[in-house]
């Protein structure tokens, strides 16, 4: 038996009329509801989505964790700062901290601070979010018999299993610690230079504030301020290369 094709063309569908066919009224007005239906769903998503508060005080440690001197070199010297979140809930920071660097005297000097090395992490409020804090499952205390220490071997095995699979399907968030390492030259390099002895630095971040020791010479021209490198906060990683 010979098959037949059909030829018969669909009618277009243009503009609704009085005299337009009722699949093509219909189809308009299906497309229409899931049109509003997902331009609604959307809306709703943004509008869910709220700002990251700012940090509290008590809510973050600063801590240098590098020995002095861990990044001196060819008259520049360095160091790092950490911030770490000490509590359950997320929140903001500023990108690049205000630093204010003073002297024996206590008499902040001029120097300023750029963002000429690392790749930028702020957003377009100037903001980073610093996640909540991680937290460990308890270690397995130790056993007192060998009966007990069985039970103990076979919990602890299924203890890392569950830790591994816990690691492997927690969700990424953002990070509990973010830092930064500031960068300033630290030998009287300049044919009319000058040079800051620095005996502090004071951090501000949104409300919260630190004084931080740190011994150090700064130098600079003696016709523009003294700079000091401080790229934006990004996670930390101890072993992270030099820029």
């Amino acid at each position: 038996m010979m098959k037949t094709r059909n030829t018969t063309k669909a009618m277009p569908c243009a503009a609704p009329t009085p005299l337009a066919p009722l699949g093509c009224l219909a189809s308009a007005g299906l497309g229409a509801g899931l049109f509003g239906l997902s331009v609604g769903l959307f809306s709703a998503g943004v509008a869910s989505a709220a700002p990251v508060p700012p940090c509290q005080p008590g809510q973050v440690a600063l801590t240098q964790p590098d020995p002095p001197g861990s990044y001196a070199g060819m008259s520049h010297n360095g160091t790092r700062l950490s911030f770490t979140n000490l509590s359950d809930h997320a929140c903001s920071l500023p990108a690049e901290p205000e630093l204010t660097f003073t002297g024996p005297n206590g008499r902040p000097y001029e120097i300023v601070t750029t963002s000429s090395y690392g790749t930028p992490t702020a957003d377009e409020g100037g903001t980073v979010v610093l996640g909540p804090k991680h937290t460990s499952p308890p270690d397995q205390a130790t056993p007192a018999s060998p009966q007990a220490g069985a039970q103990a071997t076979k919990a602890t095995q299924t203890n890392q299993s569950q830790v591994k699979n816990h690691t492997l399907s927690k969700p990424q968030g953002p990070p509990d610690e973010l830092g930064t390492i500031l960068f300033w030259v630290s030998g009287n390099v300049f044919d009319r230079g000058r040079c800051f002895d620095i005996k502090e630095v004071s951090i501000k971040a949104g409300p919260l504030s630190w004084r931080q020791p740190l011994p150090a010479q700064m130098c600079g021209p003696a016709t523009s301020p003294v700079r000091v490198d401080e790229p934006a906060l990004k996670p930390t990683n101890p072993a992270e290369p030099l820029p």
